[in-house]
């Protein structure tokens, strides 16, 4: 539904023209700002994904999609558009280093690459500033869409902020709980997560290295913790519960005279960096891949050391303390873990 215009005074020299379009979500507005000189300057503020889709659908087919932002959100929404059969053109960024190269299978152009009818949809959170930027070379077909994941899928915050250290595929979901803690991290890619997954857990990086994969259709309840030095890797169709803690290293020394000093050199680095084991000496601790494969269940409160392999299929009772390696499809339980019944794979 299309309400009628509006003229309102904003200033002694400027008016806003308002029009409010209705969709089955919040309001669309386009306002469009009038200076004393008449000139009409259009501001475009939040819309739906649906009145998005509804734009690019009816939109001239000359005119060109552009996303803007070149960067691991605009990977994910580039996905969530063509879900809905609407394809991009090209992505634009603000960081020229990037014009001209390749990014999902687009070139990415400059703002002065874009044309005065494309429709250019903004990835950033600084939507106000890039959309001034447009506005100033007389590009008026702007959007930031508002509610491209739910208001529980905190996927998108994330991404913002962590956007170097990770890879996220589609659909996956990642809740408010959930947490990435890190002293520091090398420039590369620390969690990578497939496809249709669901996290509630937390991914904690003891140093500066470390590597965590979680597949597709995988789900990670609450107060889980997954703590890495190495390496994590957890397959397709994965359920793990709440209150799990699996760790790929020993934390300390076995020898004494080795981890003597670890509690003095915490409490340096807390004092002067506000955290520990920022100068740690790793090397007399021991840490081993943890392999998960397709199809594992894990119960509650259970506890997975380093080295460990759980084969395809298997079932880990609650509470137990998985020390070495579980065959495919078998059910272990206590502590340690040993194997109480051997499940028919089929």
């Amino acid at each position: 539904m299309t309400h009628p215009a509006v003229i309102c005074r904003i200033s002694s020299h400027q008016f806003c023209y308002c029009q409010v379009v209705e969709t089955a979500t919040p309001f669309f507005i386009a306002i469009c700002v009038v200076s004393g000189s008449g000139k009409m300057e259009v501001k475009m503020e939040k819309c739906s994904l649906e009145k998005f889709l509804e734009i690019c659908e009816v939109r001239d087919k000359k005119s060109k999609i552009i996303l803007f932002g070149a960067s691991e959100y605009g990977k994910l929404v580039d996905k969530i558009l063509s879900d809905f059969r609407i394809e991009i053109n090209n992505f634009a960024d603000n960081n020229m280093k990037k014009n001209g190269k390749i990014f999902c299978g687009k070139k990415i152009i400059s703002i002065k690459e874009i044309n005065k009818n494309d429709i250019v949809l903004i990835t950033s959170s600084y939507y106000n500033e890039i959309d001034y930027q447009l506005k100033g070379n007389d590009i008026n077909n702007v959007y930031y869409v508002h509610n491209m994941y739910n208001m529980h899928n905190h996927t998108r915050d994330f991404i913002k902020v962590y956007e170097q250290y990770v890879e996220i595929g589609e659909k996956s979901i990642l809740s408010k709980d959930f947490k990435m803690n890190y002293n520091s991290l090398s420039n590369e890619k620390h969690f990578i997560l497939g496809s249709n997954s669901l996290l509630f857990c937390s991914l904690v990086f003891q140093k500066d290295s470390g590597l965590i994969e979680v597949g597709n259709r995988s789900y990670i309840a609450n107060n889980t913790k997954l703590i890495c030095v190495n390496k994590i890797k957890i397959g397709n169709d994965v359920l793990i519960s709440w209150d799990c803690t699996i760790y790929d290293n020993d934390s300390h020394s076995v020898k004494w005279e080795e981890r003597k000093y670890d509690v003095i050199n915490m409490i340096n680095d807390y004092e002067k960096y506000g955290y520990i084991n920022e100068n740690k000496d790793w090397s007399n601790v021991t840490s081993k891949p943890i392999i998960i494969e397709d199809k594992v269940w894990i119960g509650f409160g259970v506890t997975i050391l380093k080295g460990v392999t759980i084969g395809e299929g298997a079932i880990i009772a609650a509470k137990s303390l998985v020390t070495k390696d579980v065959p495919p499809y078998s059910v272990v339980a206590g502590n340690p873990a040993t194997i109480v019944k051997v499940l028919d794979d089929n």
